[in-house]
C-alpha cells in the first residue's frame, strides 16, 4: 500500500494518508484544520477578548483619576434606563465630593450624598437645587438632569454604604425624558462621615 506522511503544521502532529485523490486530501486537510487549528485560534481570540476588556476598562480608570473598578461585593452602581440595564464599571468614592457617581463607557449617572448626615432610611430628594445627573453620548441625547425622584440610605456599615434611587430626566438637547429606575449602589464608607 502507498503511504505518505505529512505534517500538520502544529507541534507533534502528524497524518499518514494512503493513496487517495486531491479532493479527499484537501477534505481531510480542511478537517484536520478546523478540528485541530480552529479551536486555538478560537481560544487566542478569546484571550485577546479579555485582554482589551481589562485594557479599556483600565482606560476608563485613568480617564476618572480616583475612580475605583466596581465588584460584585465591593463598590456598585447598577440601574435601568428606559428599562435597559445600565451597570457601572468603575466609581468615584463618597471622600470629599459628596456625589454618588458611577461610570460605564461615556456615560455616568451621578447623584448628591451628604458624607455629614448619613444614616439608614435618610432619603435624599431630587429637585431644582439637588439634582441627579445622567450623562450619554450626544447620539443618544447628552445630559440630564434629575430633578424628580430620589435616593434612600438602606444599609450602612462601618466600611458601606447602600441604597437605591430613581428619578425622571429632562434633557438638555432633546425634549426627551428619561426614567432611570431600579437603581442600586454601594459606596465605601468615608473616613470624614458623621453618623
Amino acid at each position: 500500500m502507498n503511504m505518505k506522511t505529512f505534517a500538520c503544521g502544529l507541534p507533534n502532529c502528524s497524518v499518514t494518508i494512503t493513496k487517495m485523490s486531491v479532493v479527499r486530501r484537501v477534505l481531510l486537510t480542511c478537517g484536520v484544520f478546523l478540528v485541530v487549528v480552529f479551536p486555538a485560534c478560537n481560544s487566542k481570540v478569546q484571550n485577546e477578548a479579555k485582554q482589551m476588556a481589562e485594557q479599556i476598562k483600565s482606560a476608563v480608570t485613568e480617564n476618572h483619576p480616583g475612580a475605583i473598578s466596581t465588584k460584585e461585593t465591593g463598590y456598585r452602581m447598577k440601574a435601568r434606563i428606559d428599562g435597559k440595564l445600565w451597570e457601572a464599571t468603575s466609581m468615584m468614592p463618597l471622600e470629599n465630593i459628596n456625589r454618588v457617581i458611577g461610570y460605564l463607557d461615556g456615560s455616568y449617572i451621578g447623584f448628591p450624598l451628604n458624607s455629614q448626615s448619613l444614616k439608614v432610611g435618610r432619603k435624599i430628594e431630587f429637585n431644582e437645587s439637588n439634582v441627579a445627573d445622567l450623562s450619554m453620548d450626544r447620539e443618544a441625547g447628552g445630559l440630564w438632569g434629575g430633578k424628580k425622584g430620589e435616593a434612600v440610605i438602606t444599609k450602612m456599615d462601618d466600611q458601606w454604604i447602600e441604597g437605591t434611587f430613581y428619578f425622571t430626566g429632562s434633557g438638555s438637547s432633546l425634549n426627551k425624558i428619561v426614567e432611570v429606575t431600579d437603581g442600586f449602589f454601594r459606596v465605601a464608607m468615608p473616613a470624614n462621615a458623621a453618623r
